[in-house]
């Protein structure tokens, strides 16, 4: 396992320990408990390779449906009753205050703001840039 890797598998049992302990359940009023209810919803980008994607069966996979299940699995919810819906970053948020989904697990900034609407459980990724060249020089040579 790669030191990127590894830091990515700790961040993301910091969430879960986070959400399991009740840090992060942004959807459901404190009184009820997910492990309750007929099945966990939790909103996931459809459209995101390798984080969040829509198989052709109408599945999900990605590391944040991986996230979402390990999530579920430490409260206690069996499988069969994890049901992922698609969401976007103009409807997340909504969905969340309404209750159609209990919890998100796809990129979302935590800004003051948001933290005033929505329980972030932590980052499980640090997402950098970096920019590709074919060969060595090449980005320069197209900049000019």
């Amino acid at each position: 396992m790669t030191a990127a890797r590894g830091a990515r598998a700790f961040r993301a049992l910091a969430a879960a320990v986070a959400l399991a302990s009740g840090a992060g359940a942004c959807g459901v009023a404190a009184a009820e408990s997910v492990t309750t209810r007929p099945s966990l919803v939790v909103g996931v980008y459809p459209d995101q390779p390798g984080l969040g994607m829509r198989t052709p069966g109408g599945g999900y996979e990605g590391f944040d449906v991986d996230i979402a299940r390990e999530v579920a699995r430490r409260l206690g919810v069996p499988a069969g009753r994890l049901t992922f819906r698609p969401v976007t970053s103009a409807d997340r948020e909504a969905l969340l205050e309404r209750g159609a989904v209990d919890m998100v697990v796809a990129s979302y900034s935590i800004t003051p703001e948001r933290k005033t609407r929505v329980t972030f459980a932590g980052p499980t990724t640090s997402p950098t840039r970096t920019s590709w060249c074919p060969r060595p020089n090449a980005c320069a040579a197209r900049a000019t």
